[in-house]
């Protein structure tokens, strides 16, 4: 007979539910704060890029002119007209002197917390060695740049 058959019903309980929630939710905030590091480390590519690449025609310029190049002279040698992440590109260098540096300040919008409006500075010394610094978290920052440090912007390029 029709009334004597029980149906089994078949499904996950609320329980059961509600576990797969709560560990998908423990998951996710362990990847949130890893990816927002991965993204930042990726925005810190272009700007150590633009340095590295600086290097060769500086030194190009310092052995021609016996100088570290300034203001216009630097723009010509680094083109930063294609950076999407850099907003400005500044210069200190002490006057006829082979030692200078120059300074990448990192966009204030459209980047990580952790990278934006942080700066970059690449040092030559008179013997020709070359360091970075930057002000940007260390765990951030590449390794071959020293970051956290308090560098101080340059004087923009004009």
């Amino acid at each position: 007979t029709m009334k004597n058959m029980k149906t089994k019903q078949s499904g996950f309980t609320l329980i059961e539910l509600m576990i797969v929630v709560a560990i998908i939710g423990i998951l996710a905030a362990v990847a949130i704060p890893a990816y927002q590091d991965y993204i930042a480390r990726a925005q810190m590519a272009e700007p150590i890029s633009f340095g590295g690449a600086a290097k060769t025609p500086i030194e190009e310029f310092v052995s021609s002119n016996g100088a570290f190049p300034t203001g216009g002279s630097l723009a010509t040698l680094i083109d930063i007209d294609r950076a999407t992440s850099i907003a400005t590109l500044g210069t200190n260098s002490t006057g006829n002197s082979t030692q200078g540096s120059f300074t990448f300040t990192m966009a204030t919008t459209g980047l990580n917390a952790d990278v934006s409006g942080g700066v970059i500075e690449f040092s030559r010394t008179s013997a020709g060695i070359w360091s970075c610094e930057s002000s940007i978290l260390a765990k951030i920052v590449p390794k071959g740049c020293d970051g956290g440090q308090a560098t101080v912007a340059a004087a923009a390029v004009p």
